[in-house]
C-alpha cells in the first residue's frame, strides 16, 4: 500500500507540472517548453515537492532564457534540485532502516538483560558470547546511525542553501520585473512625448508650408511684375539703341565735333543760359547760328583779303598765324534757349570773324573748332527775327547760295 501511494502521489506530481497553469506574462510556447524542462530534470519527488513553486520556476526560467547561457544554467539548477531530493529520499531510506535496527538494538538490549539474569542465576556462557555479539552489532549501528545523521545535516544544509539561492533568484525576478514595468512605463511616457512633439512639429511645419506658399504666391506676382518690366526695359533699351545707332556711326566716322557739339548742348549749355549776362564762355562754332538779316560778303575782293576780313582770317588760320580762341577771333553770343545759340551780334565787325572759324572748322573735320564768345542778353529785334524761323523749324544760317 505504501508504494502505491508512493507512485500515485508521484504521477500527481508530473500530473501537476504537465498541467498549463497561468505564469504572468510568459509566452505559451515558452511556457511549454518551460515545462518540458521542468518535467525532464526532476523527478517525481522532487516534483511533488516543488509544485507550489511551479509559477515561481517558470518565471525564473524565462528569465534565465533571455541570457545566452542561462538555459544550461536553469537546468544545472534544477539537476542539483532534483539531487538533492534524491539524496533526502535515500536518507529517508536510511533512516527507515536505523529505526528498524533501533528496536533490534532495543531487543538486544532486553536479551542483555535477561542473560545478565541467567549469568547471575548461571546460565551457560554460550548465550554470554551472542549478548557480545549483539552489543558489537549495536555499536557498528550507532556509528554508522551518526554517519547517517552527519549526511542527513550535509544534505539539510545543502537545501537550505539552495532554499536560499532560490529566494534570491526570485528576489533578483522580482526586482527585475520591478524594473521592466519602470521602464514599460517610462517608455510609454517618452513614446507619448515624441508624439506630442511630433504633431507639434507636423503643425509648425504646416503652418510654415502655408506661409511658405504664400509667400511663393506673391514671389511668383512679384517675379511677373518684373518680367512686364524688365520687358518693358528691355524694348526701352532696344528703342534707345536704334536711336544711338547714328550717333554711334558718327562716333565711328571719326568726327569728333559732333560729339563735342552734343557734350556742350547738354551738359554745358543748360548751365550757361541761366547764368548772368557779360561772362566770357568757349563754344563750338557748329553752335553757334548766323545774326538773322545779317549779310556775308564772299566776294573775291581786295577787301576780304584783308587780315580782318573773311579770307585773311581764314588765310591766317589755316597757316597757323592765327587760334580760333585768340583775342582777335572773339565773338558776342546771346542764348535763345538751352540749345540755340547766336553768334556775331556785332554784325559789322564779327561777322567775318564768324564765317572765318566755320569755313575752317569746315575744313578741320579731325577736331571741334571753339570760340570765345561774350555772352551778352538777347535783344527784342533778335527775338522776334529767330521766332519767324520757328514755325519752319529752321537754324538761322548766312545767305549764300541757293
Amino acid at each position: 500500500p505504501a508504494a502505491a501511494a508512493a507512485s500515485q502521489a508521484d504521477a500527481s506530481a508530473h500530473a501537476d507540472l504537465s498541467t498549463p497553469k497561468a505564469c504572468g506574462p510568459i509566452a505559451p510556447h515558452r511556457a511549454t517548453a518551460l515545462r518540458q524542462i521542468l518535467t525532464h530534470e526532476l523527478g517525481p519527488a522532487a516534483a511533488q515537492s516543488l509544485r507550489p513553486f511551479t509559477s515561481l520556476l517558470l518565471s525564473l526560467g524565462e528569465l534565465s532564457l533571455s541570457a545566452d547561457t542561462g538555459a544550461e544554467a536553469f537546468r544545472g539548477l534544477l539537476r542539483s534540485i532534483n539531487a538533492v531530493h534524491l539524496e533526502l529520499a535515500d536518507v529517508r531510506g536510511i533512516a527507515e532502516e536505523l529505526k528498524w535496527q533501533l528496536s533490534l538494538v532495543l531487543e538486544s538490549r532486553a536479551a542483555d538483560r535477561f542473560m545478565t539474569d541467567l549469568r547471575l542465576t548461571g546460565q551457560s556462557t554460550q548465550a554470554e558470547q551472542q549478548i557480545r555479539r549483539e552489543r558489537d552489532l549495536r555499536a557498528d549501528l550507532e556509528l554508522q546511525l551518526q554517519n547517517l545523521t552527519a549526511r542527513l545535516a550535509e544534505s539539510a544544509e545543502l537545501h537550505r542553501r539552495q532554499a536560499g539561492m532560490l529566494q534570491t533568484a526570485t528576489q533578483s525576478l522580482a526586482h527585475a520585473e520591478h524594473g521592466l514595468e519602470a521602464a514599460r512605463v517610462a517608455e510609454g511616457e517618452r513614446q507619448a512625448w515624441l508624439s506630442h512633439q511630433h504633431h507639434q512639429t507636423v503643425d509648425r511645419l504646416a503652418s510654415q508650408a502655408a506661409l511658405a506658399q504664400d509667400a511663393a504666391e506673391v514671389a511668383r506676382a512679384e517675379l511677373r511684375e518684373q518680367k512686364d518690366v524688365a520687358a518693358g526695359f528691355q524694348a526701352h533699351n532696344s528703342r534707345l539703341k536704334q536711336e544711338l545707332r547714328p550717333w554711334e556711326l558718327l562716333k565711328s566716322a571719326r568726327t569728333p565735333y559732333t560729339l563735342e557739339l552734343a557734350r556742350f548742348l547738354h551738359d554745358e549749355a543748360p548751365a550757361l543760359a541761366q547764368q548772368a549776362p557779360a561772362h566770357k564762355v568757349r563754344i563750338p562754332v557748329l553752335a553757334l547760328e548766323w545774326p538773322p538779316g545779317v549779310q556775308l560778303d564772299a566776294s573775291l575782293s581786295w577787301q576780304n583779303l584783308q587780315p580782318k576780313r573773311f579770307f585773311g582770317l581764314l588765310h591766317r588760320l589755316c597757316m597757323g598765324e592765327l587760334q580760333p580762341d585768340d583775342e582777335e577771333l572773339e565773338l558776342t553770343a546771346c542764348a535763345f534757349s538751352t540749345v540755340r545759340w547766336v553768334g556775331a551780334l556785332d554784325s559789322e565787325l564779327e561777322a567775318p570773324r564768324l564765317a572765318a572759324l566755320l569755313a575752317f572748322q569746315a575744313l578741320r573735320l579731325d577736331r571741334g573748332v571753339a570760340a570765345v564768345c561774350r555772352v551778352v542778353p538777347t535783344k527784342r529785334s533778335l527775338w522776334s527775327g529767330l521766332m519767324g524761323l520757328e514755325p519752319r523749324q529752321s537754324r538761322s544760317s548766312p545767305p549764300v547760295g541757293t
